[in-house]
C-alpha cells in the first residue's frame, strides 16, 4: 500500500470516528473533573464605578499621532486610547504585577512602548513591581526586561534617535534597601543592562532627562527614602542633581545653586525647543520646614539651569509635599512656561518667578497631581493625571475635561447590604465613601448616575445597617467615622477623645469598623482601644486597654501623615458566641476577648515568631467552630513579600499555617470564610484573588478575567451567593455565582450530574431609556437577566439534558433544553409563563407574562437520573396583569419582543 492509500485511509478512519462521535455513539473516556470545569466557568464582572477616577502615575503620547495615548495607573495597570481618550482598553492586565510607575513610546518607533513598573510616589498605600516590559506592537504584547527587583521605577527616557537606548530611573524598594537602584542603562533594546549611575543602596533614581542642544547631557535625580509601618524618611545629604555628558559613563554631583543637605525628591523637565534649559523642583528642608503647606519655610523650591543643567538659579520658593508629589513640566515651545504638580496645578509665565492658581486644588480638577503631558505641537492641549484620575485641557488649563470613562478606582474595603439587588458599599484612596447597586433595571447596565457618595476625604470602611440599609457607617482617615441616617440626612460623628489629662487615642488611617451579629444597633471601632457605641452612637464605651504593644517610640506620625502606629486595624465579632470578639494590630498584636470585652487575651506569642512584630491585615472569627478563626498577616511594610496565613482551632492556643501553595510573593491583604461551607475559602493578595474547596491545602487563582491587582477587601453576599472584590486599582468586580464553588468544595460525587443551588430571582422590567450619550460614558454590565441555571455533566449523554420548571401546585410552567456534552452549562430561564393551556383561549397568542411571585422548582433531567432545587422569585415592580401582556421593546435589539426581566 503506497503512502497515498495510508493517508486515504487514515482520513477514511477519522472522518468515520467524528462522525460517530457527532452522533452520540462514541463516548468521552474520561469523566470530567468537576473542580477544573466550575474554576474554569469563573468569570467576574466588573461594576465599576468610574465616576471617580484612582491615581494616575504617567502619561504618554504617540509623538506621531496625538490620538493615541498611554496612561500608567499607580495601582491598575495600562490603559490606552487611539480615539483621544473617548474610549479605553486594558493592556497590561495579565503580568505579573499591576503597579506601573512609568509609560515611555519610543520617539523614532512609536510601536514601541516601554513600561516600568512600581510606581514611585512613595504613598502608605504604595505597590511594587518587577521591573521593566516592552512592547514591539503598541502594547498588543508584552515581553519581561528584566531588573526584577528595582521594585520601583520613577521614569524611562527612550533616546530620540535610536529605540534600544533606553535609561530607567530605578527608586528601588520603598519598603526596605536594596542594591538595585539608581540609573540603569541598556545599548541593545533591553537585551542586557548596566547600572549607570549607583550612590548606595539607600539612595535611587527618582527622574531622568537628555539635555543639552544635541541631547547629549544626562541629568538624574538622586532620591533617598525609606517608609516603615510607623513613619516616612526621605531628606539625606545623598539626594541631588547628578550629570554626565558621555552617556552614563562618568557622573559628576551638581551643588552650584542648589541645597545639598536634607534634599528630598527632585523633578526634571527639559524644554523641548532650547534644551539647554532645564527646570527642577526640588523638596528640601536645610532652610529648617515650619508648615508642610507653607512653600517659603526651606531651601526647596524651582530651580533652573540654562547651561544644560552645569548650574542652577533658585527662581521660586514654590515646592509641593515632595514624598508624593515631584513633577515639574516646562512647555516644549516656551521655555517661561513652567507648570509644578502639587495640590493643584501652579503656573508660571515668567520663567518661575511668579507661579498663579498657588496652594491648595485648581478649579474642577482633583487635588495630587502626579503626571502631566504637554502637546509639543500645540501646547494649548494638555493631559492631567491626579489621585481622582484622568483630564485634559485644550486650553492650557483654563478649563478641564474629567475623563471618567474608565474604572480604576483604589478601593480599601467593600461590603454589601441585604437589599434586591444587593447595594455594594466602599471606601478609596482619597475618593471618599461611596454606595452602587449590583445591578440595575436600566438596559444599558450600571452607570456613574447609579454611585452615591457619602461625606469624607480618603474613604475606607462603609457599613450599613442589616435590618434598614439607610443607616451608613463610614469612615475617613485617623477615625473619623459618622453613622449617617439617610431618612432624615442626620449625621452624628464617632470620634472617641480621650478624658483630659490621658493620652490621646490613636486612630489608624484605615480604621475599622464592625456591626455586632447579635445586636445590628451595636457598632465596634478599633483606635488603640477597642470601643463600642450604641443607642444610634449617642454613646460609647471604652472595652480593653491598649490592646497594641505600646512600643513608644514608633508611636509616632512622621512623615506624611498617614503613619499613626500602634492601633487596631481588623476586627471580627464572632456570630456563633456572643461576647467573643478579634481584633488585629499594625503591630503584630492578636487578642481577644471572650466576654464582651471585660478580660483580654493575648495570643500573638502562639504564632511563629517571624511574623509577631508584622501588620496583621485580617483577623475572621469562623462561622461554623467558635474556637475557630483565621488570621492574615502582612509582612510588607517590614519588607517582606511572602503571603502568611493561620487557622486556629482552639481560641488562638495554636496555630496552623494554610498558606498551603499561595505564590511566594504577594501579601494577603482580605479574607473571608465562605458562609455556606467551611472548606470554600478566598483571599485577597497583592496580586488578585485566591480561591481554595479545600480549607487551605490548595489555592488556585479565582477567575481568569480579574486583571493583576491588589484585591484589598472581599464581601460575600450570602443570600445571593455572590462575592464581590474591592481591588485597589480596578474598582469593584463581582462573581456573580459562587454556588458551584461552594458545592464542589463539598467533594460530591463525581459519577453523575449536578444541579446547583440558585440564588433568589427578581421580577423587573428595564428601564426604556431615551438617553443618547456616544461611547463616551461607562457603563458596567447587568448580571444576565432571569434565572441563572447551572448545571454539570461529568461526561457526553445520550439523551439531551431538559430542565423543568414547576409552580408549588407542581403544574409545569416552562422547559429548557441543554447540550449533551460534558462540563458546566447555564441556562438562564426569564421567568415567563408560556404554556397556553395556562392562558386559555381568549389569550393564546398574546405575549407572556411574569410567573407569580412565589417559590419554583428546578429539576435537572438527564435520563433517568433527576436532581431538584428550589429558587425563590419576588418582584420589586406592582405590574398588572393588563400590563405585562404589553409588547416590550428590548433596547439591546433595536425591536420589539417578548415581556422579560
Amino acid at each position: 500500500m503506497d503512502f497515498k492509500q495510508v493517508l486515504l485511509r487514515n482520513l477514511l478512519f477519522l472522518w468515520v470516528f467524528l462522525s460517530f462521535l457527532s452522533l452520540g455513539i462514541v463516548q468521552a473516556q474520561e469523566p470530567h473533573s468537576l473542580r477544573s470545569d466550575v474554576l474554569q466557568t469563573m468569570h467576574w464582572r466588573s461594576i465599576g464605578p468610574a465616576v471617580m477616577g484612582g491615581r494616575i502615575s504617567d502619561i504618554a503620547v504617540d509623538p506621531k499621532d496625538p490620538y493615541t495615548i498611554y496612561v500608567a495607573l499607580g495601582t491598575g495597570g495600562v490603559i490606552k486610547s487611539t480615539n483621544d481618550g473617548n474610549t479605553w482598553t486594558p493592556i497590561f492586565d495579565h503580568e505579573a504585577v499591576g503597579s506601573v510607575g512609568a509609560v515611555a513610546v519610543a520617539p523614532s518607533d512609536p510601536h514601541i512602548v516601554w513600561v516600568g513598573t512600581g510606581e514611585a510616589n512613595g504613598r502608605n498605600s504604595s505597590s511594587w513591581g518587577d521591573g521593566v516590559y516592552k512592547s514591539t506592537d503598541g502594547g498588543k504584547t508584552w515581553q519581561h526586561m528584566g531588573l526584577e527587583d528595582t521594585r520601583e521605577i520613577g521614569r524611562i527616557v527612550i533616546d530620540p534617535n535610536n529605540p534600544n537606548i533606553v535609561y530607567v530611573a530605578a527608586a528601588g524598594r520603598l519598603w526596605g534597601y536594596n542594591a538595585e537602584r539608581g540609573l540603569f542603562k541598556t545599548t541593545d533594546g533591553g537585551k542586557t543592562w548596566q547600572k549607570v549611575l549607583y550612590i548606595n543602596e539607600k539612595t535611587g533614581v527618582i527622574d531622568v532627562a537628555l539635555a543639552g542642544k544635541t541631547g547629549d547631557v544626562l541629568l538624574a535625580a538622586a532620591y533617598r527614602r525609606l517608609r516603615t509601618p510607623w513613619g516616612f524618611y526621605d531628606e539625606s545629604s545623598d539626594s541631588g542633581i547628578y550629570r554626565s555628558t558621555d552617556g552614563g559613563k562618568t557622573w559628576s554631583k551638581i551643588t552650584k545653586g542648589l541645597p545639598t543637605e536634607k534634599v528630598g525628591r527632585i523633578g526634571l523637565s527639559v524644554c523641548a525647543s532650547q534644551p539647554n534649559i532645564v527646570y527642577a523642583v526640588v523638596a528640601c528642608n536645610e532652610g529648617g520646614a515650619k508648615d508642610l503647606f507653607d512653600p517659603t519655610s526651606n531651601f526647596g523650591g524651582v530651580f533652573r539651569s540654562d547651561d544644560a543643567g552645569a548650574t542652577w538659579k533658585r527662581v521660586n520658593s514654590t515646592v509641593p509635599r515632595g514624598f508624593y508629589f515631584g513633577q515639574i513640566r516646562v512647555d516644549p515651545t516656551d521655555p517661561n512656561y513652567v507648570y509644578v504638580c502639587g495640590f493643584g496645578l501652579e503656573v508660571s509665565k515668567d520663567g518661575g518667578k511668579h507661579f498663579a492658581i498657588p496652594g491648595y486644588g485648581s478649579p474642577g480638577v482633583h487635588p495630587d497631581l502626579h503626571a502631566l503631558w504637554i502637546d509639543p505641537h500645540h501646547p494649548e492641549h494638555m493631559w492631567l493625571g491626579t489621585d481622582g484620575g484622568l483630564y485634559v485641557t485644550h486650553d492650557r488649563g483654563t478649563t478641564w475635561e474629567f475623563v471618567n470613562n474608565f474604572p480604576m478606582g483604589e478601593f480599601y474595603e467593600v461590603s454589601v447590604d441585604n437589599q434586591k439587588p444587593f447595594w455594594v458599599y466602599g471606601g478609596l484612596q482619597d475618593n471618599g465613601c461611596w454606595t452602587g447597586p449590583s445591578a440595575t433595571t436600566n438596559a444599558r447596565g450600571i452607570t456613574n448616575c447609579d454611585w452615591i457618595s457619602f461625606p469624607s476625604g480618603d474613604g475606607f470602611y462603609v457599613l450599613s445597617d442589616p435590618d434598614d440599609p439607610q443607616i451608613v457607617y463610614a469612615e475617613s482617615q485617623n477615625g473619623e467615622a459618622y453613622r449617617l441616617d439617610r431618612h432624615t440626612m442626620t449625621l452624628r460623628r464617632m470620634h472617641p477623645i480621650a478624658p483630659e489629662g490621658e493620652p490621646d487615642y490613636r486612630f489608624n488611617w484605615n480604621t475599622p469598623l464592625a456591626i455586632s451579629p447579635f445586636d445590628h444597633n451595636v457598632v465596634y471601632m478599633g483606635g488603640n482601644h477597642l470601643f463600642r457605641f450604641y443607642d444610634e452612637c449617642k454613646y460609647y464605651d471604652v472595652i480593653s486597654p491598649d490592646l497594641s504593644k505600646q512600643e513608644g517610640p514608633h508611636i509616632t506620625t512622621t512623615g506624611s501623615g498617614a503613619e499613626i502606629y500602634g492601633t487596631i486595624v481588623t476586627i471580627s465579632p464572632s456570630a456563633l458566641q456572643r461576647g467573643l470578639i478579634w481584633v488585629g494590630t499594625d503591630d503584630g498584636n492578636v487578642q481577644l476577648t471572650q466576654d464582651e470585652g471585660k478580660t483580654w487575651e493575648n495570643v500573638t506569642d502562639n504564632l511563629p515568631e517571624k511574623v509577631r512584630n508584622y501588620w496583621v491585615s485580617r483577623v475572621v472569627a469562623s462561622q461554623f467552630v467558635a474556637g475557630r478563626a483565621y488570621v492574615a498577616i502582612d509582612g510588607h511594610r517590614s519588607d517582606d513579600l511572602a503571603p502568611y496565613l493561620f487557622v486556629t482551632e482552639d481560641y488562638g492556643k495554636t496555630w496552623r499555617s494554610i498558606v498551603g501553595n499561595l505564590p511566594k510573593e504577594g501579601p494577603i491583604q482580605a479574607f473571608r470564610e465562605d458562609p455556606v461551607n467551611p472548606n470554600l475559602l478566598f483571599c485577597g493578595t497583592e496580586f488578585g484573588a485566591w480561591v481554595s474547596l479545600d480549607r487551605g491545602q490548595h489555592w488556585q487563582k479565582l477567575g481568569d478575567n480579574l486583571p493583576t491587582v491588589a484585591v484589598d477587601d472581599l464581601a460575600i453576599q450570602a443570600r445571593d451567593h455572590a462575592l464581590v472584590a474591592a481591588t485597589h486599582g480596578r474598582s469593584l468586580w463581582v462573581l456573580d455565582n459562587i454556588a458551584p464553588l461552594e458545592t464542589a468544595a463539598s467533594n460530591p460525587k463525581e459519577d453523575q450530574p449536578i444541579l446547583f443551588p440558585l440564588a433568589p430571582a427578581l421580577e423587573y422590567r428595564y428601564t426604556l431609556t431615551t438617553e443618547i450619550s456616544g461611547q463616551h460614558d461607562f457603563v458596567a454590565p447587568n448580571p444576565p437577566r432571569g434565572v441563572p441555571i447551572v448545571f454539570w455533566l461529568p461526561r457526553l449523554e445520550d439523551v439531551t439534558p431538559t430542565l423543568v420548571i414547576t409552580d408549588a401546585q407542581n403544574k409545569e410552567v416552562a422547559r429548557l433544553s441543554g447540550e449533551r456534552y460534558p462540563g458546566m452549562q447555564t441556562l438562564i430561564w426569564d421567568m415567563l409563563q408560556r404554556q397556553e393551556e395556562e392562558r386559555g383561549p381568549e389569550r393564546r397568542g398574546a405575549p407572556p407574562r411574569f410567573v407569580k411571585p412565589g417559590v419554583y422548582t428546578i429539576t435537572l433531567q438527564v435520563g433517568k437520573f433527576k436532581q431538584s432545587q428550589k429558587v425563590t422569585i419576588s418582584g420589586n415592580l406592582a405590574l398588572s396583569e393588563e400590563e405585562t401582556d404589553e409588547p416590550y421593546t428590548d433596547p439591546d435589539s433595536g425591536g420589539e419582543s417578548e415581556i422579560g426581566p
